[in-house]
Protein backbone atom coordinates (compact mmCIF):
# COMPACT_ATOMS: atom_id res chain seq x y z
CA UNK A 1 0.00 0.00 0.00
CA UNK A 2 1.51 3.03 -0.48
CA UNK A 3 -0.18 5.73 1.58
CA UNK A 4 -2.15 6.34 4.46
CA UNK A 5 -5.33 7.36 2.06
CA UNK A 6 -4.64 4.13 0.26
CA UNK A 7 -4.57 1.88 3.31
CA UNK A 8 -7.50 4.19 4.40
CA UNK A 9 -9.58 3.33 1.38
CA UNK A 10 -8.08 -0.43 1.29
CA UNK A 11 -9.70 -0.88 4.67
CA UNK A 12 -13.45 0.93 3.12
CA UNK A 13 -13.61 -1.26 0.76
CA UNK A 14 -12.40 -4.54 1.61
CA UNK A 15 -15.14 -3.98 4.82
CA UNK A 16 -18.13 -3.30 1.75
CA UNK A 17 -16.95 -6.57 0.30
CA UNK A 18 -17.30 -8.54 3.46
CA UNK A 19 -20.70 -6.59 4.20
CA UNK A 20 -22.04 -7.95 0.95
CA UNK A 21 -20.86 -11.17 1.45
CA UNK A 22 -17.60 -11.44 -0.48
CA UNK A 23 -15.79 -12.68 2.16
CA UNK A 24 -12.68 -14.52 0.52
CA UNK A 25 -8.89 -13.22 1.59
CA UNK A 26 -7.30 -10.62 0.12
CA UNK A 27 -4.46 -11.84 -2.21
CA UNK A 28 -1.29 -10.11 -3.07
CA UNK A 29 1.17 -11.99 -5.77
CA UNK A 30 2.74 -13.57 -2.72
CA UNK A 31 -0.11 -15.35 -1.29
CA UNK A 32 -1.64 -16.37 -5.00
CA UNK A 33 1.75 -18.62 -5.37
CA UNK A 34 0.29 -20.99 -2.52
CA UNK A 35 -2.95 -21.35 -4.47
CA UNK A 36 -4.38 -24.45 -5.77
CA UNK A 37 -4.62 -24.89 -9.41
CA UNK A 38 -8.73 -25.15 -9.31
CA UNK A 39 -11.25 -23.75 -11.63
CA UNK A 40 -13.67 -20.96 -10.55
CA UNK A 41 -13.92 -17.18 -10.90
CA UNK A 42 -11.61 -14.66 -9.28
CA UNK A 43 -12.24 -10.49 -8.29
CA UNK A 44 -9.04 -8.15 -9.20
CA UNK A 45 -9.13 -5.42 -6.93
CA UNK A 46 -7.20 -2.51 -8.77
CA UNK A 47 -6.02 0.47 -7.10
CA UNK A 48 -5.36 3.10 -9.86
CA UNK A 49 -3.39 5.94 -8.26
CA UNK A 50 -3.06 7.98 -11.22
CA UNK A 51 -5.02 8.70 -14.60
CA UNK A 52 -4.18 4.99 -17.06
CA UNK A 53 -5.17 5.37 -20.69
CA UNK A 54 -6.35 2.36 -22.61
CA UNK A 55 -6.94 1.60 -26.06
CA UNK A 56 -10.56 -0.44 -27.08
CA UNK A 57 -11.18 -1.61 -30.47
CA UNK A 58 -9.77 -0.21 -33.10
CA UNK A 59 -7.47 1.80 -30.99
CA UNK A 60 -9.69 4.34 -29.32
CA UNK A 61 -8.75 5.86 -25.97
CA UNK A 62 -10.40 5.64 -22.92
CA UNK A 63 -9.09 7.47 -19.83
CA UNK A 64 -9.83 5.74 -16.20
CA UNK A 65 -9.10 8.46 -13.30
CA UNK A 66 -7.32 7.59 -9.62
CA UNK A 67 -10.05 5.12 -8.10
CA UNK A 68 -10.64 1.68 -7.03
CA UNK A 69 -11.75 -0.48 -9.92
CA UNK A 70 -12.49 -4.39 -9.40
CA UNK A 71 -12.41 -6.75 -12.25
CA UNK A 72 -14.22 -10.11 -12.41
CA UNK A 73 -13.25 -12.77 -14.12
CA UNK A 74 -12.84 -16.53 -14.46
CA UNK A 75 -10.85 -19.16 -15.45
CA UNK A 76 -11.36 -22.79 -16.55
CA UNK A 77 -8.31 -23.26 -18.00
CA UNK A 78 -4.77 -25.25 -17.83
CA UNK A 79 -3.59 -23.81 -14.39
CA UNK A 80 -7.09 -22.40 -13.49
CA UNK A 81 -7.22 -19.41 -11.08
CA UNK A 82 -3.89 -19.45 -9.83
CA UNK A 83 -2.11 -19.32 -13.33
CA UNK A 84 -4.77 -16.57 -14.66
CA UNK A 85 -4.06 -14.29 -11.13
CA UNK A 86 -1.03 -14.54 -11.41
CA UNK A 87 -0.84 -13.42 -15.16
CA UNK A 88 -2.81 -10.62 -14.38
CA UNK A 89 -0.86 -9.47 -11.04
CA UNK A 90 2.18 -9.53 -13.41
CA UNK A 91 3.10 -5.63 -14.84
CA UNK A 92 5.63 -7.59 -17.31
CA UNK A 93 3.61 -9.36 -19.53
CA UNK A 94 2.35 -9.07 -23.27
CA UNK A 95 -1.09 -7.17 -23.24
CA UNK A 96 -4.15 -9.63 -24.40
CA UNK A 97 -6.98 -8.78 -22.84
CA UNK A 98 -8.79 -4.95 -21.31
CA UNK A 99 -7.94 -5.72 -18.05
CA UNK A 100 -4.06 -5.78 -18.81
CA UNK A 101 -3.87 -2.24 -19.99
CA UNK A 102 -4.97 -1.49 -16.18
CA UNK A 103 -3.08 -4.20 -14.14
CA UNK A 104 0.18 -3.40 -15.34
CA UNK A 105 -0.42 0.42 -13.86
CA UNK A 106 -2.09 -0.40 -11.04
CA UNK A 107 -1.81 -2.14 -7.51
CA UNK A 108 -3.63 -5.46 -7.76
CA UNK A 109 -5.02 -7.67 -5.36
CA UNK A 110 -7.02 -11.07 -6.05
CA UNK A 111 -9.91 -12.83 -4.35
CA UNK A 112 -11.12 -16.35 -5.62
CA UNK A 113 -14.50 -18.26 -5.58
CA UNK A 114 -13.81 -21.43 -6.65
CA UNK A 115 -16.76 -23.48 -8.03
CA UNK A 116 -18.49 -20.08 -8.24
CA UNK A 117 -19.24 -17.78 -11.27
CA UNK A 118 -17.95 -14.21 -12.02
CA UNK A 119 -21.76 -12.79 -13.06
CA UNK A 120 -23.20 -13.41 -10.13
CA UNK A 121 -20.38 -11.81 -8.46
CA UNK A 122 -20.87 -8.71 -10.59
CA UNK A 123 -24.89 -8.97 -9.63
CA UNK A 124 -24.11 -8.92 -5.76
CA UNK A 125 -21.87 -5.92 -6.04
CA UNK A 126 -24.18 -3.96 -8.66
CA UNK A 127 -26.88 -4.29 -6.53
CA UNK A 128 -25.20 -2.66 -4.21
CA UNK A 129 -24.80 0.48 -5.82
CA UNK A 130 -21.49 1.37 -4.51
CA UNK A 131 -20.37 -0.28 -7.75
CA UNK A 132 -20.72 1.58 -11.46
CA UNK A 133 -19.90 0.35 -14.82
CA UNK A 134 -17.65 2.45 -15.94
CA UNK A 135 -17.17 1.57 -19.69
CA UNK A 136 -19.84 -0.86 -21.14
CA UNK A 137 -18.19 -4.02 -22.88
CA UNK A 138 -15.28 -3.81 -21.09
CA UNK A 139 -13.92 -7.51 -20.75
CA UNK A 140 -17.54 -9.14 -21.15
CA UNK A 141 -16.87 -9.30 -25.06
CA UNK A 142 -17.97 -13.22 -24.38
CA UNK A 143 -20.74 -12.40 -21.96
CA UNK A 144 -24.26 -12.06 -23.08
CA UNK A 145 -25.66 -11.12 -19.45
CA UNK A 146 -23.46 -8.31 -18.48
CA UNK A 147 -22.84 -4.59 -19.33
CA UNK A 148 -19.33 -5.29 -18.27
CA UNK A 149 -17.33 -7.16 -16.53
CA UNK A 150 -15.15 -3.45 -14.83
CA UNK A 151 -16.84 -1.93 -12.29
CA UNK A 152 -15.33 1.59 -10.09
CA UNK A 153 -15.94 1.22 -6.48
CA UNK A 154 -18.06 4.58 -6.40
CA UNK A 155 -19.60 4.90 -2.81
CA UNK A 156 -22.33 7.48 -2.15
CA UNK A 157 -19.96 10.12 0.10
CA UNK A 158 -21.09 13.81 0.33
CA UNK A 159 -18.56 16.14 -0.63
CA UNK A 160 -18.33 20.20 -1.21
CA UNK A 161 -20.23 19.74 -4.43
CA UNK A 162 -22.73 17.09 -3.66
CA UNK A 163 -22.94 13.14 -4.36
CA UNK A 164 -20.43 11.96 -7.20
CA UNK A 165 -22.07 10.93 -10.82
CA UNK A 166 -21.60 7.06 -11.86
CA UNK A 167 -19.29 8.14 -14.31
CA UNK A 168 -17.15 10.85 -12.83
CA UNK A 169 -14.07 7.86 -12.70
CA UNK A 170 -14.20 7.97 -16.89
CA UNK A 171 -13.54 10.25 -19.52
CA UNK A 172 -14.17 8.98 -23.36
CA UNK A 173 -12.52 10.21 -26.87
CA UNK A 174 -14.49 8.85 -29.94
CA UNK A 175 -16.34 5.55 -28.58
CA UNK A 176 -20.06 5.71 -29.55
CA UNK A 177 -19.52 4.94 -33.30
CA UNK A 178 -17.95 1.37 -31.82
CA UNK A 179 -20.67 0.51 -29.43
CA UNK A 180 -18.24 1.55 -26.17
CA UNK A 181 -19.92 4.14 -23.74
CA UNK A 182 -19.28 5.55 -20.30
CA UNK A 183 -22.55 4.73 -17.93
Amino acid sequence: MKNVETNNSFALLTARLKELGLEQSILDRRKIKGLPAGKGAYLLLLNLLSLATISTKHSNKVDFSPSWYIYAGSAYGPGGVRARLLRHCNRKKKIHWHIDQLSVVADTYAMTFFDDNECRLLRVLEKSKDFKFPLKGFGSTDCRSCASHLLRWAPMVAGAGGFEPPNAGIKSRCLRPLGYAPT
